[in-house]
């Protein structure tokens, strides 16, 4: 029985790439499920944000991931948090860099740090609070149990 999502995701930890571009991550996240896969980009980018705010998520290997995070909160219930990192993203440009270095480059912009930190304000305010789907991790372990289960079927 699945006790948390992480029974899930810790299979695939190294086998799917956050560090060698789209293309590898894309490549990558077809050796899982899709219910492993949305488990796998929403835990990255909340991991990231708890540890160092959209910022370090955006600055670190992890900002790859951000399209599929939004549709990995869509798909758990979570659509304050998609919509969420969806505006966040449009800080960096119409069509958002997937590529580290045009991030980073986008992200030495004067002013962004500030604004990047009052959007860290409002996600710690929603990811935990969410009247109607529950908070982030407990959306996360139910989905995950029920996926497998459907899966394994």
């Amino acid at each position: 029985m699945i006790e948390s999502y992480w029974d899930l995701v810790d299979p695939y930890w190294e086998e799917i790439s956050i560090y060698h571009g789209p293309e590898r991550l894309d490549s990558d996240l077809t050796k899982a499920p899709k219910h492993v896969q949305v488990l796998f980009c929403v835990h990255w980018h909340n991991s990231e944000v708890c540890n160092g705010g959209f910022e370090q998520f955006f600055y670190n290997s992890t900002g790859v991931l951000a399209p599929q995070a939004v549709a990995g909160y869509r798909v758990l219930g979570r659509p304050d948090l998609a919509d969420m990192l969806e505006s966040t993203m449009k800080l960096l440009g119409k069509e958002y860099p997937r590529d580290r270095d045009l991030r980073a480059k986008k992200l030495r912009k004067w002013g962004m740090s500030r604004k990047l930190l009052k959007i860290d304000d409002k996600y710690f305010d929603v990811y935990e609070a969410d009247v109607h789907a529950g908070p982030l991790y407990e959306c996360m372990d139910e989905y995950a149990r029920r996926e497998e289960a459907a899966y394994r079927a």
